[in-house]
Order: C-alpha cells, then sequence, then structure tokens
C-alpha cells in the first residue's frame, strides 16, 4: 500500500480505527438486541432517532479516537531523534530501521499508546457485559408475560451472541498482552512471538465460527440444510451438463427446465 503512495502512519491509523469499529458494531448489536427485549414505555426503551444517533456515535468514535492519540504519538518526537534511539538500541535490526517506511514511536509514548488502546477495550467490555445481564434481566422480568418459548428462543440468541464474542476477543486479548509483554520488557529476543501473535490475531474469525458451530445447534442445522442444498444443485448440475454439455448458460438451462416441466404437465 506505500507503493501507490499511502504513508505508513495512514495505515497505521487505519488499521487501528478498523478494529475499534469492529468493536463498537458488537457493542450496537448488543443494544438492538436490548432494545427488542426492553418493554414498551420503559425509560431505556429507545426511539428510533436515538438508536440512529448512537449508531452513528459508536461507528464514528474509534476513527476519531485513533486520530486523536495516533498522531500525538507519531508527533512526539522527531524521527531522526526516534530512529537513532532504534539504531543504539537494536544493532542487530538495522536493515529495517533505515527503510524510508520504518515507523518507530519515542519509547516514552510505548504506554500512551498502551494506555489508550486498554481504556477503549475497557470500555466496550464494560459495555458489551452490561447489555448482555441487562437482556437477561429483563428476559427475567417479562417471563410472566411472554411465552416460555419466545423466552427460550430469546435467551439462546444471547447466549450465541456472547459466544460469538467471547471466542475471538479471548483470541485476541491473548496476542495482545504477549505484545504488551514484549513492549515493556523492551527486548530484542521476545520479538520471535511476534509471527504468533499475528497468526493469532488473524484467525480468530475462524476460531469464532468454529465455536458457533460447535456450541450453537441452529447454526449447524443451517450449515447442514445450506450444503444440502447446494450439494442438491451441483448434482443437477452435473446431470444437465451431461444431457446438454458443459458450455451451456444457466439460464438457458433454467428456461429448458421450466419448458420441459409445463409440457410433461
Amino acid at each position: 500500500m506505500t507503493r501507490v503512495g499511502l504513508s505508513t502512519e495512514f495505515l497505521t491509523v487505519l488499521g487501528m480505527s478498523v478494529l475499534g469499529h469492529t468493536q463498537t458494531c458488537t457493542v450496537f448489536l448488543f443494544l438492538l438486541r436490548l432494545q427488542f427485549i426492553v418493554p414498551m414505555g420503559h425509560p431505556l426503551k429507545m426511539k428510533t432517532a436515538l438508536k440512529y444517533a448512537f449508531f452513528l456515535l459508536l461507528n464514528i468514535a474509534p476513527y476519531l479516537h485513533c486520530l486523536w492519540y495516533l498522531p500525538v504519538v507519531f508527533n512526539h518526537d522527531n524521527k531522526q531523534a526516534t530512529n537513532d534511539y532504534y539504531r543504539q538500541k537494536y544493532p542487530e535490526l538495522l536493515q529495517f530501521i533505515e527503510l524510508d517506511n520504518f515507523l518507530g514511536s519515542a519509547p516514552e509514548m510505548n504506554f500512551f499508546f498502551l494506555y489508550n488502546i486498554c481504556s477503549f477495550l475497557a470500555i466496550c467490555g464494560t459495555l458489551m457485559i452490561s447489555l448482555s445481564c441487562l437482556c437477561f434481566y429483563f428476559l427475567r422480568i417479562q417471563e410472566e408475560y411472554l411465552e416460555k418459548r419466545l423466552i427460550h428462543e430469546e435467551r439462546k440468541l444471547i447466549k450465541a451472541l456472547i459466544t460469538q464474542i467471547t471466542i475471538p476477543m479471548i483470541t485476541v486479548i491473548i496476542p495482545f498482552f504477549l505484545g504488551t509483554a514484549v513492549i515493556i520488557l523492551d527486548q530484542t529476543k521476545y520479538t520471535k512471538y511476534c509471527a504468533l501473535i499475528g497468526l493469532c490475531v488473524s484467525q480468530h474469525g475462524l476460531a469464532n465460527t468454529l465455536a458457533i458451530l460447535l456450541l450453537y445447534r441452529p447454526y449447524r442445522k443451517h450449515l447442514k440444510a445450506t450444503l444440502r442444498k447446494l450439494s442438491k444443485w451441483i448434482r443437477v448440475d452435473s446431470i444437465v451438463e451431461k444431457w446438454l454439455g458443459p458450455k451451456v448458460s444457466p439460464l438457458w438451462v433454467t428456461a429448458f427446465l421450466a419448458q420441459q416441466s409445463a409440457s410433461n404437465s
């Protein structure tokens, strides 16, 4: 991306903002589920305009946050002095430090960076936990008025949402703390774990999907039904291909089958 003119600083701001955006979108999912459960007339029941306002706020908050604290980190010290520090501290990494797109922050700003990241994660995590607890609270209140089947389904949906969030959060938090330890200890020998950290972060979506399929039965049923439909279409396509040849337009095949069905009836 830097070859097309995008600076390393811009890509860092964009990447951190997108990661924060995924967390705030998750918070909004919990908020929507809560609004579906909260009874009419309750003070926590939001109007449509207020929901849109919260949606807009949660979408722009991570970008505004990153646009504030990351430039502070980048501009705290001049690049030459920072690079000189890293040359003396890590002479074995000189080939990387000499690169034009090398992005190194002043040592005293590393903790400022961590404080901002940790505070953002703490706020999002607190909101998720609070909203999920409120969902269960309002479900318990409405047990006398709603059908047991509906209560059971809502609880399953909330538990599935919690599971869907918990698994990737664990797979992200563990490498996050490993990365934090690398920064705090400030020793190059610990950078050998950076590949593992990157692998954990990149594959947390896969862990999330596997956990949902293993722990939530409706998802498994839906996946099986989708695979069955797909297998049926594959079999039909193979039969049509044998009858009419491999190079046949799908639209023409559909029209041909419809015509045959009409003539037979």
